[in-house]
């Protein structure tokens, strides 16, 4: 598409494919009745309740960074979301019934991982293949700012059910029910796009060498980033503890500030790319790490939340960013593999990242305020290796270009 159409179809359109995001990110929902589940079942193990929040994420993986792709190459993006929406509302709630052991509810979060698979490459993909120029990166911004934002009101919802019954909380997938109807109606039909062909005669996912390269760097970059920002969302309850300014109370209201700075960063994503370009690459560490640095220092609740309000922007950069940019190197076909690879590196970045505190623990004492301190350095490094990539720049114009588009990045982005 050249140019932004108005109209409620086009803008109906818009919401229903910024919905899509929002299924990647609410396995969550179960988290406020993890308590009672626990009591629920005094036998089970710890390990075993942390597994029903933990759990999508392992098929979430598989399926992106390998089935999904190859599905996208034969079949109708909009059916496979439709097929993955309804897999994902029965999943989700299928604790409601069937509950007579963790291993049930475990092995129905397990199937919930499997349209998360599907359908966060595949809205990555068609963002891709709808929008184009500033439209794309606000597109990008937007699907990450909208899932932030109703996620806060999803899991006050998931909170009231689960105050009635642990299993009630399930029944909150059932508001799924109307992104589904939503994309029914207004996602219009995207058949599998033609790839150039490999010598068995098998569609084959093209890119060049220095565009491989490039790749890599960019999944690396987003696994980095997950792996080590995670840290602060984990820390910030103990950090305000420690530094004696509240209870858990006040814990809960500084934590929910970091998602704001992320909403913040999403909305503001499109303008961000325009006046940095390439070095939104650089400006997304520096920020967390001048974030964690306030909260570092913080002697007071006003001074804490500032910091962590910076670092949540830094962080909200993220996924828009690193979307944009795989999704920029190859051809309009390729979206679904990048989408696939950045899904998994995010995933496993999360779940490695409570290897961090064990590796930080190696160098300081594995207090709360000495691992936001690790966090700063950690992210003084990344800030200082993606600066040498940003103006060493080995892979200028690689990027591929659309004879749709002029790209509003400079040439060497």
């Amino acid at each position: 598409m050249a140019g932004t159409k108005i109209g409620i179809r086009p803008v109906m359109q818009r919401v229903s494919i910024l919905m899509i995001m929002l299924i990647t990110v609410e396995t969550l929902l179960v988290s406020p009745a993890l308590a009672d589940i626990a009591k629920a079942f005094p036998d089970a193990a710890g390990s075993a309740i942390g597994m029903i929040m933990t759990m999508p994420f392992i098929p979430m993986v598989i399926m992106a960074a390998f089935i999904t792709p190859q599905l996208a190459k034969k079949f109708d993006k909009k059916t496979l979301i439709l097929v993955a929406c309804v897999v994902y509302i029965f999943a989700g709630t299928a604790g409601a019934y069937l509950n007579d052991s963790v291993g049930q509810l475990i092995l129905m979060r397990a199937v919930l991982g499997i349209p998360l698979g599907i359908t966060g490459p595949l809205c990555i993909a068609i963002i891709n293949q709808l929008y184009t120029g500033l439209e794309r990166k606000n597109m990008f911004g937007f699907a990450n700012a909208v899932s932030s934002l109703l996620s806060i009101f999803l899991l006050l919802f998931a909170g009231w059910l689960a105050a009635q019954s642990w299993k009630y909380v399930f029944l909150s997938y059932l508001l799924f029910i109307i992104v589904l109807l939503l994309l029914a109606i207004f996602l219009p039909k995207l058949p599998a796009q033609v790839e150039e062909e490999g010598a068995s005669g098998k569609t084959k996912i093209v890119y060049t060498p220095k565009q491989k390269a490039k790749l890599t760097f960019v999944v690396l970059f987003a696994f980095a980033g997950l792996m080590c920002s995670f840290v602060i969302q984990v820390q910030t309850s103990f950090i305000v503890d420690e530094k004696g300014l509240g209870g858990a109370q006040l814990a809960a209201l500084v934590i929910s500030v970091f998602g704001i700075g992320q909403i913040i960063s999403g909305f503001l994503y499109g303008v961000y790319s325009l006046i940095f370009k390439r070095f939104c690459l650089v400006l997304l560490p520096a920020l967390i790490a001048l974030g964690c640095y306030i909260m570092f220092l913080a002697t007071n609740v006003p001074m804490l939340i500032i910091g962590i309000l910076v670092a949540g922007i830094g962080a909200g950069i993220n996924n828009p960013l690193v979307n944009d940019k795989v999704t920029a190197i190859g051809p309009i076909q390729n979206g679904a593999f990048a989408g696939g690879l950045i899904m998994a590196a995010t995933g496993i970045g999360v779940f490695l990242s409570v290897f961090m505190i064990d590796f930080y623990a190696l160098f300081v004492e594995p207090t709360a305020v000495n691992l936001i301190w690790c966090t700063v350095v950690m992210h003084i490094i990344i800030t200082a290796i993606v600066l040498v990539y940003v103006l060493w720049n080995p892979f200028k114009g690689v990027n591929y270009v659309r004879e749709d588009e002029q790209s509003i990045d400079t040439p060497s982005s």
